[in-house]
């Protein structure tokens, strides 16, 4: 077996200051004066200092295909992962090279330390295997060139394949919580085409429970990106008991956070920088039904009940969105279904009150 050492480079920490953006209300951030709540977009990032011992981490695999200007689709990109202990020797991908030659790639993990195992395999030569270790952020990528075409088999077991773009392995500590699963095949047009209407909430330091009425939001795709890169405009809007009205306006943008992930946003005050945002994730969607379950972002908190985001700013909340404004409880229970089978605490949730509400938003 041949050896790769791990590349030594140079490692950035940044401290980031993150404003009060997480979603879909930072009307209310912005109200409180933008607080410091800490660094936005952590949750996907290896943490080496929580375990050294690489084989108790999660596996989380990510993809990515890269496609022309004039393709007729949009390319295929997103996620999935195994929990700690259940992705020893385990298949991941088939590489095609443009020779003919095939290099098959598994993770693997032994003693504390995690990599991917590759075996290259040539018509008429003998297999040849290799070990490419987790290095520095604990990740490997692997890229398709010219000629080149890759399958990439799923936790669950569909196959993927494309001929360009890359795959990503990380080797990830998540604490107690499990790591939520995004929208698979996530269309953002279809998403943004129509208003959304939320049944139900996660009380926030940015939105109390005393705006729990005629909360909606609508979202628009920018003909033009920003100065900051932003690329969807953001309208929320939310009244109080007494009729008092929130309204977020042309103040809030937002632009896909994960290139990896089309479901994963994040959404700040059109002034701000990129890095200041906090994450919007569409963890589940379906436009026949006409509902939406969303997060800000990865749960780090558990609880007797399961695992929650912070109540903060950034890192926080948790949505269910309705298409239509009127309560079906059903639609409503089967989405509250959704967010406890990926291990969220559904008590942090509370009603929306959409009676007597002035539709503001476009239709």
């Amino acid at each position: 077996m041949a050896f790769v050492l791990c590349r030594r480079g140079p490692l950035a920490f940044f401290l980031g200051l993150s404003a009060a953006v997480t979603l879909p209300h930072l009307a209310g951030a912005v109200r409180s004066g933008l607080h410091v709540a800490g660094t936005a977009h952590t949750n996907l990032v290896a943490n080496e200092s929580a375990s050294d011992d690489q084989c108790k981490k999660w596996l989380l695999v990510q993809y990515r295909e890269k496609l022309g200007k004039e393709a007729e689709r949009m390319p295929l990109r997103g996620s999935f992962h195994y929990v700690a202990g259940e992705w020893e020797d385990k298949l991941l991908m088939r590489k095609t090279l443009a020779n003919g030659c095939v290099k098959v790639y598994s993770a693997v993990c032994t003693k504390g330390k995690g990599g991917l195992k590759v075996i290259r395999e040539c018509p008429g030569r003998v297999a040849k295997e290799s070990w490419r270790p987790f290095c520095l952020l604990s990740s490997r990528k692997v890229d398709l060139g010219k000629s080149e075409s890759l399958e990439l088999t799923s936790a669950s077991g569909e196959h993927v394949r494309f001929t360009s773009g890359k795959v990503k392995v990380t080797a990830m500590s998540l604490g107690k919580c499990p790591l939520v699963e995004t929208q698979k095949n996530f269309d953002l047009m279809s998403y943004v085409s129509k208003p959304w209407y939320v049944q139900q909430q996660m009380a926030t330091q940015y939105l109390p429970i005393t705006w729990n009425f005629c909360v909606a939001a609508e979202y628009k795709v920018m003909e033009k990106t920003s100065f900051w890169g932003y690329s969807i405009q953001v309208r929320n809007i939310a009244r109080e008991v007494d009729g008092t009205l929130h309204d977020s306006g042309s103040l809030l943008r937002a632009y896909n956070a994960d290139k990896y992930d089309p479901a994963k946003l994040a959404v700040a005050p059109s002034f701000l920088p990129k890095v200041l945002s906090g994450d919007y994730w569409v963890l589940a969607y379906n436009e026949e039904e006409g509902y939406a379950l969303i997060s800000g972002g990865q749960p780090t908190t558990p609880t007797q009940g399961g695992c929650t985001t912070g109540s903060g700013t950034n890192d926080a909340g948790l949505w269910i969105f309705t298409r239509a404004r009127e309560r079906n409880e059903a639609l409503v229970q089967k989405v509250r279904g959704i967010a406890a089978s990926q291990g969220f605490d559904l008590g942090v949730l509370n009603d929306i009150d959409q009676t007597s509400c002035e539709d503001l938003l476009a239709p």
